[in-house]
């Protein structure tokens, strides 16, 4: 058994969003990691990059995403990871995602 950050979360509530809601709060860790990568501070990265995989990966797993959901959620994973713990990073990709991140916030205030 895996020792969860989110450990609420990861015992069920997670896969009780929806899709929305679920990238929403990777979006909000994303922020949180990008932010304190750009200013150098390693004390607020780590964690923040821990449960940001955290999160994508509970999104991975989550069942109801399959096929066209499920790849694009892994290529996302995949994107996240060359941009903020590659060697270079590319600000207008790390700017694309949290535009991509942003919306799905918009919309859960909307409903």
């Amino acid at each position: 058994m895996t020792d969860f950050i989110h450990k609420d979360l990861a015992a069920g509530r997670w896969f009780e969003m929806s899709l929305a809601e679920q990238l929403a709060n990777v979006g909000s860790e994303f922020s949180r990691a990008f932010r304190a990568k750009k200013s150098n501070n390693d004390k607020r990265y780590e964690p923040a990059f821990l449960r940001l995989l955290e999160l994508l990966n509970l999104t991975l797993n989550d069942p109801r995403w399959t096929g066209c959901r499920k790849r694009e959620i892994a290529r996302l994973k995949e994107n996240i990871l060359e941009n903020i713990e590659g060697d270079t990073q590319n600000l207008d990709a790390i700017e694309g995602l949290e535009r991509y991140f942003y919306y799905f916030a918009v919309s859960l205030k909307k409903i």
